[in-house]
């Protein structure tokens, strides 16, 4: 695995207050996590995807970098019932998201000197691949034990 996301790449967000969407366009952009490949089948799908955050540069052509920026927001969307359903597609945003949480906790480790604010961001992104749901979803009771999907759209309102 290369090792192209370290200092040099953290160093470029030296703004005051970092955001999941940046976060996340960050690591999209990084080797260890755009390992990917991209096959004609799989882009209609990316593009139809409409994740919280819309995507950078759409009128491109999709490149690795979209695709795993589509592949990270879609595992926080898990939570809400969106499943890809191409199932290499699927076993691929498994493996993004396994490099995801390693980059990320790295860039936790660096950022504990350096930046709080992107610290906290880190450490959000993290939760929110971890638990498939972001941090503002109304999905959130299901995390706590006893309480299933069902349960959580009922105390949701929905």
């Amino acid at each position: 695995m290369k090792a192209s996301f370290t200092k040099k790449s953290s160093d470029k967000s030296d703004a005051k207050e970092s955001t999941l969407q940046d976060l996340l366009w960050l690591l999209s952009k990084c080797d260890e996590v755009a390992e990917v490949g991209i096959r004609k089948t799989e882009k209609k799908i990316l593009r139809a995807f409409s994740g919280r955050f819309p995507l950078p540069n759409s009128r491109g052509a999709m490149t690795a970098q979209k695709k795993c920026f589509q592949m990270l927001q879609a595992r926080c969307e898990e939570s809400a019932g969106f499943r890809f359903s191409d199932s290499g597609l699927a076993r691929q945003m498994n493996q993004v998201v396994d490099n995801a949480l390693r980059v990320l906790a790295g860039l936790a480790a660096y950022f504990k000197t350096k930046n709080l604010s992107h610290l906290a961001t880190a450490r959000m992104l993290e939760k929110c691949l971890r638990q498939k749901m972001w941090e503002n979803s109304r999905f959130i009771a299901a995390q706590i034990r006893g309480i299933g999907s069902s349960t959580a759209k009922k105390l949701a309102g929905g």
